[in-house]
């Protein structure tokens, strides 16, 4: 198990409590290993499994490409899903208004906190990448609403 950072301040973790998978501390994941002592780099949100150090991840002033394909891309500030067959145009979400993201082997469906702002409640988007761009997706709407209450 790697070992990442002390926990955070006011976490609500101490040491001696037992080592276990818990809610990250840092608000990007589902879940975080706790080894005991520390937290370590193992993450999980759905089903997929990454290594990121605890620390504070900010999303960044210029905005940068994560993830682009099957007709889909994600940036550090949006997300453009694309419905092929739907009769619609691609449609691009600032990730800050995602509210909720799950993820089967084959589909991400995101539900939007303020729908008057982009339009319908949910998006899907279908992918054989959906573990990977549902957790990413996760991760960086986090971010992105925490960034948005500290303006």
């Amino acid at each position: 198990m790697t070992q990442g950072s002390s926990p955070l301040p006011g976490s609500g973790y101490h040491h001696g409590v037992t080592p276990g998978w818990y809610p990250d501390p840092s608000g990007d994941w589902e879940i975080r290993w706790w080894d005991g002592v520390l937290w370590s780099a193992d993450v999980v949100t759905g089903t997929y499994r990454a290594q990121e150090p605890i620390g504070s991840v900010v999303v960044p002033a210029v905005e940068q490409l994560v993830w682009d394909g099957e007709g889909h891309r994600l940036t550090t500030h949006r997300v453009w899903v694309h419905e092929p067959g739907s009769g619609r145009l691609p449609e691009e979400l600032p990730l800050w208004t995602i509210a909720l993201v799950e993820a089967t082997a084959s589909r991400v469906t995101m539900s939007v906190a303020y729908p008057g702002y982009g339009g319908r409640v949910t998006y899907v988007i279908r992918s054989g990448s959906a573990p990977l761009l549902g957790a990413l997706v996760h991760a960086w709407a986090n971010r992105n609403r925490r960034a948005a209450l500290r303006l």
